[in-house]
C-alpha cells in the first residue's frame, strides 16, 4: 500500500489522541457525505487501522434535493471500498425539513447530531466519530458542532471522542492529496455540486458553484481530466 498525505494525517491525529492503530477493538464511526473528502477519510481509515468502521451516511431531504444525486453514487462508492480495501459496516439515516432553503443549520452540527443519536441507538458503545472536514472549515462552525454533539451526552457516562483527520492536511494542497488518495476511479464516484440540476431523467452537476469549482481547480493542477468535476 502506497502511504499517502491522508494515511500519515490519520495516523497523527489518532496517536495525538493516544488511540492505536492497531487495536480491533475501537469501534469507529465515519460521518459520510458522499463527497470525496469523506471517501478518502473512509478509504484511509480502512487502509491505516484495524478499528471496527461503522461508516454512516445522513439522507439530507430539503429544498436543495441533493439527496437522489448523492444516494446515486453511494453504492458504487460501497462498493470502490470493499473491494480495494476491507470489511466495514454503512447505516443509514434520514433528516428531512422542507422549510427555506437549507436544512436549518450548518451541515457540521447536522452531522454530529445525526452521528451522536446514532451512537446512543448503537448502546453508545462507539469511541470514535470522524468527519471529514478540512482546515478551512470555520472555528465558529466546529464550536457549535461539538456543543450540538455534546448535549446529546448529557447526563451520560460516556461519549465519543470526535476527530477530524483531514484537517492535518495542508491547507493550500488538501483537495489534490483528497483527490490522489482515492485514484481517478475513486474521484468518478464522488460528487461535489452544490446546486444540482433535473434535467432529461437524471441528475447533472451546475459546474458553477463554490464546490464545482474548487474541484475543478485541484483536477486542473494534478493534470487530470475536466470530464472529472461534478
Amino acid at each position: 500500500m502506497v502511504q499517502t498525505a491522508i494515511h500519515t494525517a490519520i495516523k497523527n491525529v489518532l496517536k495525538a489522541r493516544f488511540f492505536r492503530l492497531d487495536n480491533p477493538k475501537i469501534k469507529a464511526m465515519i460521518m459520510y457525505s458522499g463527497g470525496a473528502d469523506s471517501l478518502a477519510l473512509a478509504k484511509g481509515l480502512l487502509e491505516s487501522t484495524t478499528h471496527q468502521i461503522l461508516i454512516h451516511h445522513v439522507i439530507i431531504k430539503n429544498n436543495e434535493k441533493r439527496d437522489d444525486f448523492q444516494l446515486q453514487m453511494l453504492e458504487e462508492q460501497m462498493k470502490f471500498l470493499r473491494n480495494n480495501c476491507r470489511k466495514f459496516e454503512l447505516i443509514k439515516s434520514t433528516f428531512e425539513m422542507q422549510i427555506g432553503n437549507k436544512a436549518g443549520g450548518l451541515d457540521i452540527s447536522l452531522s454530529l447530531f445525526m452521528g451522536a443519536r446514532a451512537c446512543l441507538a448503537l448502546n453508545n458503545n462507539i469511541s470514535l466519530i470522524h468527519t471529514g472536514h478540512l482546515l478551512r472549515t470555520a472555528p465558529t462552525d466546529m464550536y457549535e458542532g461539538i456543543a450540538v454533539m455534546n448535549s446529546v451526552f448529557t447526563n451520560k457516562r460516556f461519549k465519543p471522542i470526535w476527530l477530524c483527520p483531514l484537517r492535518g492536511l495542508n491547507a493550500a494542497s488538501a483537495k489534490k492529496e483528497i483527490y490522489k488518495s482515492i485514484g481517478k476511479k475513486g474521484l468518478e464516484l464522488t460528487v461535489s455540486c452544490r446546486e444540482p440540476k433535473f434535467n432529461n431523467g437524471k441528475f447533472e452537476s451546475c459546474l458553477s458553484c463554490h464546490a464545482c469549482k474548487t474541484r475543478a481547480t485541484a483536477i486542473k493542477e494534478l493534470d487530470w481530466s475536466q470530464s472529472l468535476v461534478k
